[in-house]
């Protein structure tokens, strides 16, 4: 109930219960948690969940991004084959790509294993393995001539097992938020 003084003071107020509770928070009560109005209360996200929010489109965006180019690169091959020394536009993208792609697989794992559950670590994991096994059938794939079919089929099948566990954590982390059970109560807004 709102007495004859705190009427003012009410009408004042830049914002009703009902848009407040949407509305952005402050510096301080982002990093401490201490506001309960949003729908998943920032107080149950740590930094690393954060970070894997973010670090996980950009890796799978990056799988992505590395598999159209090998096809690219299949399309493209030169009549002879590849070795070591072969220099086009393509194929180089998709060999640096596959170095940002190793580099981004090491941050993702470092990151799970700070956020310091299973669910995080075990497919980070999944997916640096698979880079690392697809990187070998690359190497293995331009270090012969002719070129191995099998070392082709190796890449395509860890390109799927790196995106599929990328998928599955994506989904994980994003719902985590999301579950009954895994936010503290939300506590009313003031009225």
């Amino acid at each position: 109930m709102i007495s004859a003084a705190d009427e003012p003071e009410q009408r004042r107020g830049s914002t009703s219960s009902r848009t407040r509770r949407f509305s952005a928070c402050s510096h301080r009560e982002f990093i401490t948690g201490e506001t309960s109005y949003f729908l998943v209360p920032v107080s149950t996200r740590t930094w690393p969940t954060r970070t894997l929010n973010v670090l996980l489109p950009i890796v799978g965006i990056d799988l992505v991004i590395q598999y159209i180019t090998g096809l690219g690169t299949s399309a493209y091959a030169p009549p002879a084959g590849f070795n070591m020394n072969t220099d086009f536009g393509i194929y180089n993208v998709h060999w640096l790509n596959g170095y940002v792609l190793g580099i981004l697989s090491i941050i993702l794992v470092v990151v799970a294993v700070l956020s310091r559950q299973a669910r995080n670590v075990v497919p980070s994991v999944v997916t640096l393995v698979t880079v690392i096994i697809a990187a070998v059938a690359g190497m293995a794939f331009v270090s012969s001539a002719p070129n191995p079919p099998a070392a082709t089929v190796a890449m395509g099948v860890a390109f799927i097992l790196a995106f599929s566990s990328v998928l599955a954590m994506m989904f994980r982390v994003r719902m985590a938020g999301l579950r009954p059970g895994a936010a503290a109560p939300m506590a009313t807004p003031p009225a």
